[in-house]
């Protein structure tokens, strides 16, 4: 770029990045810097979604930060995908989370997930959209590089970096299920809600059926996935005047583990 009119091409321009918030009080890359300088932490680590996040690297690159960018310095990033395939990573579990199928970033099978393979596994999942090139720095020299880590001197720091959670080895709570009484007038739909609980890793996935004369008895609907929503209306039934009809609920946690199974 001629800036001087000196007929040469290589001139540089000094532009800031910025971090745009709802709140209208943007944030310089030079001003995050600042922010972080004080804070004693052994490591630090920053994961950014927003366009041209590259940018942010030569301002935050120490030798105890880890940054993780969804683009690099000139380009734009699309939706949330980079910092969801983050968060799938850390929690083990593929975006959308209602699916509750388990993610496998933990690539050298140790049972444990660190930060150059949340990268790798962010990185791998992002580069289907061809439009965003994920940047990584961890070793304070301001230069990013992309996957796979590791690259350039970028990621060792990263892989004695972890999150970890003690395994859930427990099951949710038994489903508490209300349904609209003990009578209907409807033939072909009925409704029913439901509450349950995992304290340790959460609700990932509730199942209802129905069955006609007892819990044992002929199934009218078998097991079907509601996700995470508690209460369904179950629709194009035929129902026949006289009979009881019985809802079954289960819940499934984020290790995995059904509750018991109930029917009302």
């Amino acid at each position: 770029m001629d800036v001087n009119d000196d007929k040469d091409m290589d001139d540089w321009v000094s532009i800031d990045e910025k971090i745009y918030t709802s709140g209208g009080d943007d944030i310089t890359d030079d001003e995050l810097r600042a922010f972080l300088q004080p804070i004693n932490a052994q490591v630090i680590i920053a994961t950014m979604q927003q366009c041209f996040s590259g940018g942010f690297i030569d301002d935050l690159s120490k030798t105890n930060t880890i940054i993780m960018t969804a683009t690099e310095e000139e380009t734009v990033s699309w939706g949330n995908r980079f910092v969801r395939n983050v968060i799938s990573a850390l929690s083990g579990l593929m975006y959308p989370r209602s699916a509750g199928d388990p993610s496998t970033a933990d690539a050298n099978n140790d049972g444990y997930v660190d930060m150059a393979e949340v990268f790798n596994f962010a990185s791998e999942n992002e580069y289907t959209n061809d439009c965003e090139i994920p940047q990584y720095d961890d070793n304070g020299d301001l230069i990013s590089h992309a996957y796979p880590l590791p690259n350039g001197g970028d990621g060792y720091l990263g892989n004695t970096i972890y999150l970890y959670n003690p395994p859930d080895e427990t099951p949710p709570a038994t489903p508490l299920v209300s349904d609209e009484g003990n009578f209907t007038a409807k033939t072909n739909e009925i409704y029913a809600s439901w509450t349950s609980m995992d304290g340790d890793s959460g609700i990932y996935e509730y199942q209802y059926m129905i069955t006609e004369d007892s819990i044992t008895g002929t199934v009218i609907r078998d097991w079907m996935s509601r996700g995470i929503n508690n209460y369904v209306l179950a629709e194009a039934l035929n129902l026949t005047n006289g009979k009881t009809y019985y809802f079954g609920v289960k819940a499934r946690n984020g290790s995995g583990l059904w509750s018991e199974g109930v029917l009302v």
